[in-house]
C-alpha cells in the first residue's frame, strides 16, 4: 500500500497512514500491539502470485479481527493488532516462512524487546517506551532513501512486487472490470434481528463482491490502495458493475428478504443508480442502500442530497463504520440514517470495556437502539453484550451460522 514515488518525492502512503493510525490510538493503547513481518526478505525469490496470497493471509486476520495491515514502500508488512490472540498471527507466519523455506514462528519470531532475527518483530505498544520506540522507527522509514533493489519503482511491471495504482493501471482495471466474468465473486450475507421469544427473523441480505477474489482476478499486482483519490474511481467502477449485475441475475434477489448494497455516495446521483432503481423498482421500498461513515464524514451535504434522493424512492438508508471511537461530535441523529452499523470489537469487554461500552451507549441512546445493527458479530460472546444493551439486531460469521442453523439460506 505504497505511493508511486520515491520516498522524498512524495511521503510513502502506507507510512502515512500508519502514522495517522499510531496518532489516532496514541490516547487509547490497552491491548494494542504491533507485528513488523519482513515480508520482502521471505519472499525475495517468490512469485507475485505467492506474494500475493500471503498479503491476503494477513488481510484475511484483519477482516476477522480488529487489525490494521499496512504493505510498506519496503515491501515488508506491518499489523497493528488490539486484542488479536497471537496464535492465529502465528498461523499466519507459518504459512508464510513455509512458502518461504524459513524457519516457523516458534523457532524465530522476536517478541518485545528481542532482537530483529527471524521472519517477524514484535512490539508491544500499551507500553509508553515501546510505542514511542515503534513510532520512531515508522518515522525513520518514511525519510530513508530506499535501495533500488528493495523498491517497486526498480521493478517491470508485472514481476516483484505489488505495482503501484496509477491512471493507466485504473483505465486497464476497468475495462476488465466490465469484460470478464466477475458474477461468480459476488456474495452475500444476512442481518438478522433476536426476538425476545427466541426466534430469528432476516432483516436484509447484504450483497458484495469478494474484494480479496476480485482484485487477484483483475490485478493481482496493482495495489489499489497506494492512491486514495484513484481507488475512489475503482470503488466507483465497482459500484456499477454490482448494480449491473444484480439487474441481470434473479438468483441474488428472491423478493423474500430486502437486498442491501453498499454504494459511494457520489453513485447515487449516476444514471447506472436510476437503471438499477428500475430494474428493481417494485422492491425499492425494501431495498437498503449502505453508505460507509467515512464516505458521510467526507461530504455531509452530498450525503445528505443522496439521502434525500434515496428516501424520496423509497430506499432505507445505512450508515455503516459505527463503533467506540466515532468521533463525539457527530450528530447521528442529524444523518436521519434507517439503520445504523457498529462494528463490534472484543475491546468493550477487555481492558476498556467500560469505556468502549459507554461510548457504544452514547450511540445507542442518539441513533435510537431499533436502528442499531452489530455488524462483524463473530461469537456468542458478541450477542451477549449485544443484547445486554438492548440490540437485537445483527450480522456477522457467527450469525451466519446461526442462520443456517434455523434453516435460513446460508451466506455465500
Amino acid at each position: 500500500m505504497i505511493a508511486a514515488t520515491r520516498v522524498g518525492a512524495k511521503e510513502q502512503g502506507a507510512e502515512r497512514r500508519l502514522q495517522d493510525l499510531l496518532r489516532r490510538i496514541a490516547g487509547n493503547r490497552a491491548g494494542v500491539f504491533a507485528v513488523y513481518v519482513h515480508l520482502a526478505r521471505a519472499t525475495a525469490q517468490s512469485s507475485p502470485q505467492t506474494r500475493r496470497r500471503l498479503i491476503q493471509t494477513f488481510e484475511s486476520l484483519a477482516e476477522r479481527r480488529e487489525a490494521s495491515v499496512f504493505l510498506l514502500a519496503n515491501r515488508d508488512l506491518v499489523l497493528i493488532c488490539r486484542d488479536v490472540p497471537v496464535p492465529e498471527i502465528d498461523l499466519a507466519l507459518n504459512k508464510m516462512s513455509e512458502c518461504a523455506g524459513e524457519l516457523g514462528p516458534r523457532h524465530g519470531i522476536d517478541r518485545p524487546g528481542g532482537r530483529d532475527e527471524g521472519p517477524a518483530k514484535w512490539y508491544d505498544l500499551s507500553a509508553g517506551d515501546e510505542f514511542q520506540r515503534f513510532c520512531e522507527f515508522i518515522r525513520n522509514l518514511g525519510t530513508k532513501e530506499l535501495p533500488r533493489s528493495a523498491g517497486i519503482f526498480s521493478q517491470p511491471l508485472g514481476r516483484g512486487g505489488d505495482q503501484p495504482l496509477d491512471a493507466e493501471k485504473l483505465a486497464t482495471i476497468g475495462r476488465k472490470l466490465h469484460e470478464i466474468h466477475i458474477s461468480d465473486l459476488i456474495r452475500q450475507q444476512t442481518a438478522l434481528e433476536i426476538h425476545r421469544s427466541g426466534t430469528a427473523s432476516p432483516l436484509f441480505r447484504e450483497t458484495y463482491f469478494a474484494i480479496n477474489d476480485l482484485l487477484a482476478r483483475l490485478a493481482p499486482d496493482v495495489d489499489v490502495l497506494s492512491d486514495a483519490c484513484l481507488f475512489r474511481h475503482f470503488t466507483q467502477s465497482l459500484d456499477r458493475r454490482l448494480m449491473a449485475s444484480l439487474a441481470r441475475r434473479s438468483k441474488f434477489v428472491d423478493g423474500e428478504v430486502p437486498l442491501s448494497i453498499n454504494l459511494n455516495v457520489s453513485t447515487i446521483a449516476t444514471r447506472e443508480f436510476q437503471k438499477f432503481k428500475v430494474a428493481h423498482d417494485r422492491d425499492a421500498g425494501r431495498m437498503v442502500v449502505e453508505i460507509q461513515l467515512v464516505d458521510v464524514l467526507t461530504d455531509i451535504d452530498a450525503y445528505r442530497k443522496a439521502r434525500d434522493v434515496l428516501h424520496a424512492q423509497g430506499y432505507n438508508v445505512l450508515i455503516d463504520g459505527l463503533g467506540p471511537l466515532t468521533p463525539r461530535y457527530l450528530n447521528i441523529r442529524a444523518l436521519e440514517a434507517d439503520f445504523i452499523k457498529i462494528w463490534w470489537s472484543s475491546d468493550v469487554v477487555g481492558r476498556c470495556r467500560n469505556e468502549q461500552t459507554d461510548a457504544v451507549r452514547n450511540i445507542l441512546d442518539a441513533a435510537g437502539r431499533a436502528k442499531v445493527i452489530l455488524a462483524r458479530t463473530d461469537s456468542e460472546q458478541a450477542v451477549k453484550w449485544a443484547l445486554s444493551l438492548g440490540i437485537h439486531r445483527f450480522q456477522g460469521y457467527f450469525i451466519d451460522r446461526l442462520a443456517v442453523a434455523m434453516g435460513m439460506r446460508p451466506a455465500t
